[in-house]
């Protein structure tokens, strides 16, 4: 978005998040009304009250603004593992 901004951009605040997640919203709850879906959110791993976060514990997690990177996609592969355990989908 900026591209020649030396501004640390790695996090955003959780109401841009939201304005964003509207457009997905009504996909997401008409896919949770289907018994052979499971929808696992992932919010909370990057957002909290106020704002989102591209990095956890000092490792950066995204390799651009919507993409995750190696560490990332360790970070909510762990996550989405222990739910699906938890629900017992395998």
């Amino acid at each position: 978005m900026r591209p020649l901004s030396f501004r640390n951009n790695c996090e955003e605040n959780k109401n841009y998040f939201d304005k964003k997640y509207q457009t997905y919203a009504p996909t997401i709850e008409l896919l949770k009304k289907n018994n052979n879906v499971t929808v696992i959110n992932t919010v909370a791993l990057f957002c909290g009250d106020k704002n989102c976060t591209m990095e956890k514990d000092g490792k950066l997690l995204y390799r651009d603004d919507q993409h995750l990177n190696i560490e990332g996609s360790r970070y909510i592969g762990k996550f989405i593992a222990n739910e699906m355990k938890k629900k017992k989908l395998f």
